[in-house]
Order: C-alpha cells, then sequence, then structure tokens
C-alpha cells in the first residue's frame, strides 16, 4: 500500500512538475552592475530562488502566466505578471533606494542575508522548515551586548546564568551552537554546552534557531540548531564606531573592600597572577615533608586586601564593510572591546531529607570582566564560484572576589567565613574556509573549519574560617586538616583545551523535477583537561603553633608561617584529576525537495534520511591513579525526516514536519572527574554508564504574512524523549553533596509557540509567547526514588517576549521598550527527594532611546534590566538560592563615517 501510495505521489507530482523553463538576469538599472542572491519568486506556484554571482537565474514552472515579484534589499520590488511560451530569458533592471537600518547605512543586502526584518521574514515564508531569530534590524533595536542576551529574545528559548540556553523547554546540553554554519567548542570543565556570552551581540549579523531538524544537519539535537552569523553586508558600505559608558546604582563611583584584586590590565592580565611556580614538582606528595615547605615559599601570597574603585563601565567597538579591487572582493571587519565590574549579592542554602538545615551563607560576589573580540572576513567572487575566510577571536577575562559567611551545621554547628579569589580566562578562537560553485544546474558548497576554546583557571584561592556557633564571642580560626581536599584552603590550578576540526560538503541538483541533495560531514572533538589542587594542611612533622590559627587571611599564609611548627603543603590527588577524550563523527545524507500541485493548493514535500556514526573515547586513571582507564561509546544511527508545506495562497503557509533525532552523552558527562562549584558548595561527576537519548519529534505550524513584514505565526510540538539525560542530585556522599548524570526512563514535551510581527502607523510591534508542558517518568533504584510526571530539567511552563518599537519617519528621535518573562522551571533535580530546585518567576524590562544630532552622529540612552529582579530557586518552600542583577544606565555616541 505504501509502495502504491508513493507511485501515485510521483506521479501526480510529475503532471504538475516544470514544463516551462524561464532564466533571466537581474541588474541594477542605474549602473548596470549584476544585484547577487536577488530574491525570484512566484507567489501563487510558491516557487522561487536567488540569483548567481553573475546576476542570472533559471526556475521552472508549470504553467505559461503567472505573477512575478523581483526583490532584493535597498531597491524598489518589481510585482508583474509575466506570460511566456516555451523557454524565456528576461533582462530585469531594479531601482536603487537606499535604506536606513538604524545606526548603519545599508544600500543593498540580500535577503538571504538577514540583515532587514522583511528579509528575514520573506525567508522564514519560502522555508519548508520551522525556524525562528533575529535579523540584524531587530538585533540593533535591543539594549544586549552579548549573544546570550540576544538569544532571550526568540521565541521558544529562555537563557540560564545569563550564558545558557534552553530551546522549547529542553536543557542547553539538547542544542547545537555553530558559528557561520560551523560547530564550536564547549569552554565548560562541568557541562556540555556553548556559553554565549563569549560571543559580543555587536559582530552578531542575524540569529538562526532551527526547530526541526532535516537530513543536511547534524542529528544530535532536539531543542535547536543554533546558527549565529557574524557581521557581513557583501554589497554594502559600512563603517560606524561607537563609544559608550555604564552605571550600575549602589555600586560605580563606590569603594569595596576586596581580597586579591590588584591592577588588571587592559588586555585583561592581571599583575597578581602568577599561579603555581615552576619550581613545583608534579607531585608535591612525593616529596618529604620536611621539604614541602621550601616549595611553598615559592608561591605567591595574594590574600592582600585592598580597596577597590568602581569605574563606569566601558564599551567600544568598530565596523567596517565594503568592497575591494574592483568589487571582486569584500571584507568586514569588527573590532569590540569591554570592560565591566559590578557586585552581585547572594544566598545559599541546602537541606537535609527532613528539611532541617544542612548550611545557610549568605556573601556577594565582586567581578571585573574585560572582553575584547576581533572578527574578520575576506571573499572573492569570480564568476560561477565564490570563496571565502572568515576568523573570530574573542577574549573574556574575569577576576572576582567573593565572600560568604554563614552556617555549616554538618561541621559540629560551626559558623564558617567562606572566602575565594578567583582568575578565569575563556578564549575562542574560530577560523573557517568555504566556498560555492554552480556548475549550470548544480550547485556544490563546501566548508572547513578549525575552533577551539581555552578556559584556564590559573590561581584560584579559598580559604575557610569557623567557630563555636554557640560561642558568639569566640574568636574565628582557620580551618585545616591533615589533608588537601575540595572544600577548605588551598590552590586551585586549571586547564581545559576543547577543539573541533571539521569538513562539510553538499550537492544540490534538479533530478526527473526533484530537488536532490546529498553531502559528507566530518568532525572531531579533541578534549585535554588536567587539574591540580594544592592544600594548606597541618605540619604533622611537628608541633602547630595554634596562634597561627587565629592570624587575618592577609597574614596567615605568608612564606614564614610553612616551617615545621606551622603549616604545609599536601596535593589532592586522585587519577581522575585530568583526562584527554576525542568525539568523532562520520556522517551523510540524502535530501529530496518535492514541489506539486493538487487542487491549486502548492504543496512542497522535503524527505531524506541521514547516517551518523560516532565514536567516543576518553583516557583518565582510576581514582587511586594505578591503573589506566578507557571509557569508549559507539554509536550508529539512521535518522528519518519528513517536512510538509501547504502554501493555499503564497501568503499563507501550514507545515508539518516529523523527524528522529539523538542526544548522546557528551565527553565531560562521561568522565568520572569531580569539579567543585564555590557556590552552591557542591561537586559535579560525570558518569560512564550514560546512554544516548532518541528523540521523535513533530512539529505543525500556521503562518500569515502581511504585505510589508507583518506576520503571525501559531505552532505546535510534541517531542518524545527515550533516556532523557538530566544533571540530578546526589545525597550523602563523601564530599557533602553532589550532581551527576543521569538517564530517565522517558520524558514528553507539548508546546505551543505564537509569534507575530505588526505595524501600526510609526510603531511596530514584534511579540512572542511559547506555553510549554513537560513529563518525565523515573524508575527506582539504589539511589533514586520512583517518581512520575514532573517537568524536564530547564522547562519552563511559559516564556514572553515583547519588543515595541517608535520610529517616525524623518524623526530624528526613536525609541524600544523590551519585556521579558520566563515563567518557573527546574534547576536541579532531585533523585531522593520529590521536591527539586525550582527557579522562580522572573522578568526584565529594557529601554533605549536614540537621537540623531545629525546624519552621521547619533546619541543613545540605554536602561538595562530596570526592574533588577532578583534570581530565586527554591526546593519545596523553602529558599535555595538567591542571587541579585544588576540594572545599568548606559550613554552611548555612534558615528558613522
Amino acid at each position: 500500500m505504501r509502495k502504491k501510495s508513493l507511485i501515485l505521489l510521483i506521479a501526480i507530482a510529475s503532471v504538475s512538475l516544470a514544463q516551462y523553463k524561464i532564466s533571466g538576469r537581474v541588474f541594477d538599472l542605474t549602473t548596470g552592475e549584476a544585484l547577487i542572491s536577488a530574491n525570484v519568486f512566484i507567489p501563487e506556484l510558491n516557487v522561487g530562488t536567488t540569483t548567481d554571482f553573475n546576476g542570472e537565474f533559471v526556475i521552472n514552472v508549470g504553467k505559461s502566466s503567472f505573477r512575478m515579484r523581483v526583490s532584493y534589499v535597498g531597491y524598489k520590488t518589481i510585482d508583474t505578471l509575466i506570460t511566456i511560451s516555451g523557454e524565456t530569458k528576461l533582462n530585469i533592471g531594479l531601482q536603487a533606494e537606499a535604506i536606513k537600518f538604524k545606526e548603519v547605512e545599508v544600500s543593498g543586502s540580500a535577503v538571504n542575508d538577514n540583515v532587514s526584518l522583511k528579509g528575514f521574514m520573506a525567508s522564514k515564508q519560502i522555508s519548508t522548515g520551522i525556524f525562528d531569530g533575529l535579523s540584524y534590524e531587530q538585533i540593533k533595536l535591543t539594549t544586549a551586548s552579548t549573544s546570550s542576551e540576544l538569544m532571550g529574545k526568540v521565541v521558544g528559548v529562555s537563557i540560564r546564568q545569563d550564558k545558557f540556553v534552553n530551546v522549547r523547554g529542553v536543557d542547553e546540553r539538547y542544542n547545537i551552537a555553530v558559528l557561520n554554519g560551523s560547530f564550536l567548542p564547549s569552554p565548560e570543565a562541568d557541562k556540555k554546552a556553548f556559553t554565549f556570552d563569549l560571543i559580543p551581540a555587536g559582530l552578531v549579523q542575524s540569529i538562526k534557531v532551527v526547530k526541526t531538524f532535516s537530513p543536511d544537519l547534524p542529528g544530535n539535537f532536539s531543542g535547536g540548531f543554533v546558527d549565529i552569523k557574524t557581521i557581513e553586508f557583501p554589497d554594502s558600505t559600512v563603517n560606524s564606531a561607537n563609544l559608550s559608558f555604564s552605571g550600575i546604582p549602589d555600586a560605580t563611583f563606590k569603594k569595596f573592600f576586596v581580597y586579591g584584586m590588584n591592577r588588571l590590565s587592559f588586555f585583561g592580565a592581571s599583575d597578581k597572577i602568577s599561579g603555581l611556580p615552576p619550581s613545583l614538582p608534579e607531585d608535591i606528595t612525593r616529596v618529604p615533608i620536611e621539604q614541602r615547605n621550601i616549595y611553598a615559599k615559592d608561591i605567591k601570597n595574594l590574600w592582600n586586601r585592598n580597596s577597590l574603585y568602581s569605574l563606569p563601565n566601558f564599551r567600544t567597538n568598530f565596523l567596517s564593510v565594503g568592497k575591494i579591487f574592483w568589487g571582486r572582493f569584500s571584507y568586514s571587519v569588527g573590532v569590540i572591546y569591554e570592560s565591566y565590574s559590578h557586585k552581585k549579592d547572594f544566598e545559599v542554602y541546602e537541606y537535609e531529607g527532613d528539611w532541617s538545615k544542612r548550611f545557610e551563607f549568605s556573601g556577594n560576589r565582586i567581578l571585573r570582566e574585560v572582553r575584547f573580540a576581533n572578527s574578520l572576513e575576506l571573499k572573492a567572487k569570480f564568476s560561477n564560484q565564490v570563496v571565502g575566510v572568515r576568523g573570530l577571536l574573542v577574549g573574556l577575562f574575569e577576576d572576582e572576589s567573593a565572600q560568604m559567611r554563614g552556617f555549616q551545621y554538618t561541621d559540629q554547628g560551626a559558623e564558617q567565613i567562606h572566602m575565594a579569589i578567583k582568575f578565569n580566562q575563556r578564549n575562542l578562537y574560530f577560523g573557517q574556509i568555504y566556498g560555492e560553485n554552480n556548475f549550470g544546474d548544480v550547485n556544490f558548497k563546501w566548508q572547513g573549519s578549525i575552533s577551539s576554546v581555552l578556559n584556564i583557571e590559573p590561581d584560584t584561592r579559598r580559604l575557610v574560617y569557623g567557630r563555636d556557633m554557640n560561642n558568639p564571642d569566640a574568636k574565628f580560626t582557620v580551618i585545616l586538616g591533615p589533608q588537601a581536599n575540595l572544600k577548605n584552603g588551598g590552590i586551585l590550578s586549571s586547564n581545559l583545551k576543547d577543539e573541533v576540526r571539521e569538513i562539510r560538503t553538499s550537492v544540490k541538483l534538479p533530478i526527473f523535477g526533484f530537488n536532490l541533495k546529498t553531502g559528507f560531514d566530518f568532525w572531531e572533538t579533541r578534549r585535554n583537561f588536567k587539574f591540580r589542587l594544592i592544600g594548606v594542611v597541618v605540619n604533622l612533622n611537628g608541633v602547630t603553633d595554634w596562634k597561627m590559627y587565629y592570624l587575618p587571611a592577609d597574614s596567615i599564609f605568608i612564606p614564614e608561617n610553612f616551617k615545621r611548627n606551622g603549616f604545609s603543603l599536601d596535593e589532592y590527588k586522585a587519577g581522575t584529576n585530568k583526562y584527554k577524550a576525542y568525539d568523532k563523527n562520520v556522517s551523510t545524507y540524502l535530501l529530496l525537495d518535492l514541489p506539486f500541485k493538487m487542487k491549486n493548493q502548492v504543496f512542497n514535500l522535503s524527505t531524506g534520511f541521514r547516517i551518523e556514526k560516532v565514536n567516543q573515547n576518553i583516557y583518565t586513571r582510576d581514582f587511586a591513579d594505578v591503573r589506566d582507564v578507557v571509557i569508549a561509546k559507539r554509536y550508529f544511527e539512521v535518522l528519518p525526516s519528513v517536512e510538509l508545506k501547504c502554501s493555499p495562497t503564497y501568503m499563507m503557509n501550514i507545515k508539518l514536519s516529523y523527524s528522529q533525532t539523538i542526544n548522546k552523552p557528551e565527553l565531560r558527562e562521561i568522565s568520572p572527574f569531580a569539579y567543585f562549584d564555590f557556590y552552591t558548595q557542591t561537586s559535579v561527576r560525570g558518569d560512564s554508564a550514560l546512554k544516548r537519548a532518541l528523540i521523535f519529534n513533530y512539529d505543525l505550524r500556521f503562518e500569515l504574512f502581511g504585505l510589508s513584514d507583518d506576520m503571525i505565526s501559531v505552532g505546535i510540538f510534541h517531542k518524545h524523549i527515550n533516556s532523557p539525560i538530566e544533571k540530578v542530585i546526589v545525597s550523602g556522599s563523601a564530599l557533602g553533596s553532589e550532581r551527576t548524570f543521569k538517564n530517565a526512563r522517558f520524558a514528553n514535551v507539548f508546546g505551543i509557540e505564537f509569534e507575530f510581527v505588526k505595524n501600526i502607523w510609526w510603531v511596530k510591534i514584534i511579540g512572542n509567547l511559547s506555553l510549554i508542558k513537560s513529563r518525565v517518568d523515573v524508575e527506582r533504584t539504589e539511589g533514586t526514588i520512583e517518581r512520575k510526571g514532573r517537568s524536564l530539567q530547564g522547562q519552563a511552563p511559559y516564556l514572553v517576549n515583547v519588543l515595541i518599537v517608535y520610529e517616525k519617519p524623518n524623526s530624528k528621535f526613536n525609541s524600544s521598550l523590551s519585556f521579558n518573562l520566563t515563567g518557573p522551571r527546574v534547576y536541579d533535580v532531585a533523585t531522593q527527594y520529590s521536591s527539586d530546585i525550582i527557579e522562580q518567576v522572573r522578568y526584565q524590562v529594557d529601554l533605549k532611546f536614540a537621537y540623531e544630532l545629525s546624519k552621521n552622529l547619533t546619541l543613545n540612552l540605554t536602561g538595562k534590566n530596570i526592574t533588577a529582579k532578583p534570581v530565586v530557586l527554591k526546593q519545596g518552600d523553602y529558599v535555595y538560592q538567591k542571587i541579585s542583577t544588576i540594572m545599568s544606565i548606559s550613554f552611548g555616541l555612534n558615528v558613522k563615517f
């Protein structure tokens, strides 16, 4: 029966398929220059294409009379009736019409570059698949400074910890992040996720979140395929610079007393950072105790108390885009530098099974950040081919001082003071070469890339003081033990390098009226991680001078105190403290695209499958460091996909989709290494027994487009996940509260997504609403209670975004207001309690005002997070964590030249 249906479908399609060939050239009516990637669209047939590098196009149509619409951003659109007989060639000239996009002038840009909102909507209208995102025009209207803040404006997307992205109610680990179509590595030591705060918003041209799988995409996602495109504008000339200062109430122009912080250089390096001295042996435990004090004297004492004067935050960026060498080469250069400091207050609690408190602390975190980013692209066009190179370099330096005070009830009821100083450096390096070649009707694309992330903590130190909570008159004494551990005073040094190498190719060609696409993908992730913890301990080779335990932080760990009757050094040794790993993926796919017509209804069927072969290997040692451990995972997957688009009119789409995808354990999640988190007082450990999750995805969406950029869409989706992977709480471990990764039995996610764009006079309203519900069932095991019907980790029941823009033609003033609301969501999953840790409802409001002083000079005033609602986590009716957020007010000046 299925074979007969397929034969009937092909027969119907062959009758409806193209019988006439229409070709032509689109050019600038004034200069005669070819317009590359101009949009040629036949609405009633829902058939379209874009022009090649010579401005030429070819379309096969099934009737002799129809309306054709030819458009190009920055030019007047032509919409005219065409009558043909047989093969026809047209010459179409477009009249230039400059368009102003807020801070830059763009005189021409292809629809597929996603510069204008209208162009972005056109690409959604033509696409068979389902995706959402932001165009450059929308990005310029926001107050966002990082790509993570931009992501929070996309329908169905929410942000965690200011850098992780959840799509459609599933955790960040279920997404794939790519830059200009190439994979991005993970800079996190304790999870599989890209940190989107690394990429500045000022270098982003568009964000596209693909929500339905097709065979030409990697199969390892079920939330979203997040593609960030950096600034290009290939057919425009843009030169602009921006300078802004921002202040934070209760922080800017105030003095703070901090430990460890010293002068931070222009490029982020701090003169206080020395890390572990080169003279320190690779294993201090092999050194006799009486000789360890020699090495302790080489370690610089950083527990000096300094005053920090908080200056206004500073941000500047420069952008240049244009053409060189007779227009054959286009280039884009972007440079951004930011210096930022803030103070956050926090509270943290944890409870036993009877809800008695395990600990409670409150404190603050003072952080300074320096971020710089450079992007470069050079593209060459010759005849029917294009070759280009892209590069991106991002450096993010964080210097922080944190202190918290409270009660640790499991340590004999001790009142404690915890202090930490930390320097963290994250670098992203990205290089890509790509090309596109057209041989008649055959299109061939290829790209290769190398990207790597360095996450370095050269010198992170902790110090803990305590006293009997029942004796408030007692002095605080330093808490040390005979061995180094993850909680008490010491020096932590870690180095993570994650590198991705990738080659992707695709071939697209027409065969018997079908559009056939096939390709080959190869990528490999290599990870190298090293960790050392040097602890200050009681010197067991002598009688300790107990008066030293009462010394303040700035004088306790000075070199003179490391002696026979003082302190000594020890090292936390475990074979799992370092590991090497790789993840290799080889894939191929076949995708058929079939346009056809039935009863005056235009359809487009896109179907195919993807084959993926994955090898994962982790090389480490056992905990006792006596033998090698190799963890190996092998996967072979065949992933089908079917997408169908029905267009009753050229302004209306109904889209259906079904696919299967996977979510495999990542290298970090199957590594046995334990990572300690200072703020939650917990550790995170991998689980080599994790299985890959299999996801069944179903989508239905209705889209209606207006004559301008007005649109409305309503969609529903369902995901059934076998063996979903989540980070869960494990209580009662030797290190105290611990997190690890586990498979649940299955999960179901249901959702409705609503989005609209409406222009009313001089006001544009862009809004979206997501309603999501999930259900997870967990079987009882030795360490897990049985639970049915709880929510999936990271899923919020509702998400709301509204952007209101006022912009009157020929007016020098414009403004925008942004509102974001995120419902309560599971932050951490409990395994031995029925109550998970829930992040409470939170909303944010941003404002932006701009006034044009002259044609090339604009003033901007921005209020970011003006409501300053704290992030609150609860477990049951009890507060688990509370973190303040930052409100900032910035003043900026934009110059175009």
